[in-house]
């Protein structure tokens, strides 16, 4: 990413993206997401008279989307907005 970062014509402040670099080195194994809803989750959401409109599988992605949601309501325009998963 930072091969291509020119600080003079760019908006953003290296520090920030910076801050992004080995971000995905903690990514959830997309795996058990694919396994949990293909087996029942899409089935359930599907037949569910009460179905939500959004969709999250397994909960305890919701939980992480949620707070990155609300760090969001709260952040300031410079602030890194990322929340550990393995942190909740």
């Amino acid at each position: 990413m930072m091969r291509w970062f020119d600080p003079e014509r760019s908006l953003s402040r290296p520090e920030l993206l910076q801050a992004l670099v080995g971000g995905l080195e903690n990514q959830l194994d997309p795996q058990i997401m694919i396994d949990a809803l293909v087996k029942d989750a899409l089935v359930k959401i599907a037949e569910e008279a009460g179905s939500k409109l959004r969709n999250v599988v397994p909960d305890e992605v919701a939980e992480w989307i949620k707070a990155i949601q609300a760090k969001t309501w709260e952040a300031a325009k410079d602030d890194a907005l990322w929340i550990d998963p393995a942190a909740m």
